[in-house]
């Protein structure tokens, strides 16, 4: 005896209401009542996915699912053009939202986390005091960057530690004399080690700032004392990665 499988069952239970797929080379419209509630409806035309959700006064509804012809790639997001329809769309550094409008409701993805990766030769650290680097881009105009926190490694070259005698850092808007967003980044038993070494940066409390000193100003790592020192090969960098959104409000 022979066995087929149904693609209603799953072992042994058998699927009460399966949705009905109809396959046609159009969309569905407010006239196509005549199917059960759920029924899945694939345009073969547009390679759109559409699902009968409801009907009221002769009236069909049918909610688009999504296009299978047109699959995203690595780095884009699902998102809906202005006619509420998804469409694959890859963000752009200066995104701090995405929307998806369709029929009255609206889906607001607010700013999503971003990182940036900067790593500092070692005449950039022992310059710092002077010449503060920066970490984050300004963003555009109305914009400000909120500063979530950061990683700071060492990367010890072998040869001789950096120096330093009260000498520690945070993070600012715009340059040395901008506000500070981050708490002080002590750097006695971090700088100064002859391995690599990590420490972290944490959001200041109440880091008020006039709107002129925040919007469209970039994040930078300053050294609020004098500058750090030693390290005469050269060979030690720092890497620090900033963790931030970008905010429009």
């Amino acid at each position: 005896m022979s066995f087929t499988p149904s693609p209603t069952k799953y072992q042994g239970v058998t699927a009460l209401n399966p949705p009905d797929v109809i396959r046609a080379a159009r969309a569905p419209t407010t006239t196509d009542l005549n199917h059960p509630f759920n029924t899945l409806w694939v345009d073969t035309a547009g390679n759109d996915v559409y699902m009968y959700t409801s009907s009221a006064a002769g009236v069909a509804t049918w909610i688009i699912l999504g296009n299978i012809a047109s699959a995203g790639t690595d780095g884009q997001l699902l998102i809906g053009d202005t006619g509420g329809n998804p469409v694959w769309a890859a963000p752009t550094s200066s995104d701090s939202s995405v929307t998806f409008t369709a029929g009255a409701g609206t889906l607001n993805i607010a700013a999503s986390l971003k990182h940036a990766d900067v790593t500092l030769t070692a005449a950039e650290v022992k310059a710092l005091a002077a010449t503060p680097q920066e970490l984050v881009a300004a963003p555009a105009a109305g914009s400000t960057i909120m500063f979530v926190g950061a990683v700071l490694k060492l990367n010890y070259g072998g040869t001789n530690a950096f120096t330093e005698d009260g000498d520690n850092l945070a993070i600012r808007y715009t340059d040395g004399s901008g506000a500070i967003v981050s708490e002080t980044i002590e750097m006695t038993g971090f700088i100064d080690q002859t391995a690599d070494t990590y420490t972290n940066a944490i959001p200041k409390a109440d880091a008020i700032v006039a709107a002129t000193g925040a919007e469209a100003q970039a994040l930078v790592l300053d050294n609020l004392n004098d500058e750090i020192d030693g390290n005469a090969a050269d060979d030690n960098t720092l890497t620090v990665r900033v963790y931030y959104t970008v905010q429009a409000i």
